[in-house]
């Protein structure tokens, strides 16, 4: 066994992978806690096929939400606060991707993304060079350079109005 995942790591793979089908991300905004519920995500993986010394990724995610909860005393129906709102919520999405990362990068060591079969399928001359190393041996995978971005999208405040 490689290793264990929590759940906010878990949450991470998910976001990584495309895999939520529904699930909430909490955030911060005028001091009170606003949930998202994560309605559609589609994630894309793209490698700049170069060789060594370190593999270039980028992780795309994208997020369809709406406001599930929110304790804020404001009233959350103009388009400028969901801007603030879903930048938080991009912000959350790509820390909690991060971390998975790092952990698979630095604890595992172990090709959990499927990075290595984008290589294969896309950049098989590329792949031919560090395939006998990739996740273990010199381990190019711990080595590639992956960075994430995220992007949501806040269609509803779902029934959520101001409290008192």
């Amino acid at each position: 066994m490689t290793g264990t995942v929590n759940v906010q790591e878990t949450k991470g793979y998910n976001l990584l992978k495309g895999k939520i089908n529904s699930g909430f991300i909490k955030v911060k905004f005028d001091d009170q806690q606003i949930t998202l519920e994560l309605e559609k995500v589609n994630s894309s993986m793209k490698i700049r096929g170069k060789a060594k010394p370190a593999i270039d990724v980028s992780i795309s995610s994208e997020a369809e939400a709406k406001i599930a909860e929110s304790f804020t005393t404001r009233s959350l129906r103009k388009q400028k606060k969901f801007q603030v709102i879903e930048k938080k919520a991009e912000k959350k999405m790509e820390q909690l991707m991060k971390t998975t990362i790092r952990k698979a990068q630095e604890e595992w060591r172990a090709d959990i993304l499927g990075v290595g079969q984008k290589l294969h399928k896309y950049h098989y001359d590329v792949w031919q060079t560090v395939k006998k190393d990739w996740d273990k041996g010199q381990n190019h995978f711990a080595e590639a350079d992956i960075d994430v971005t995220a992007n949501i999208t806040i269609n509803t405040t779902g029934i959520t109005e101001q409290t008192k």
